[in-house]
């Protein structure tokens, strides 16, 4: 139902940070729903229990993406 009023290329996305500032390309997107954030913070919180620092961002149209969320070792850190 409100799926319709957002635009098809909002995404949520989880990617690796590791050190250093290299991201890998090996990305998840997951759809701009309620359903899609909340398998994407999982997704994160999950693959962020191996050691690698995981970041949740939103892919917006013509913008490289806002970080919202960040885990270390399956915990929330400060975006700082």
């Amino acid at each position: 139902m409100w799926d319709d009023l957002l635009p098809p290329s909002h995404a949520y996305v989880v990617r690796d940070v590791p050190p250093y500032g290299r991201i890998r390309h090996d990305d998840d997107v997951y759809p701009h729903t309620l359903k899609g954030l909340l398998k994407a913070l999982a997704e994160a919180t999950y693959r962020s229990c191996t050691g690698t620092a995981q970041e949740v961002s939103v892919r917006e149209p013509g913008q490289p993406g806002t970080v919202i969320r960040r885990y270390v070792n399956g915990r929330e850190v400060p975006l700082g």
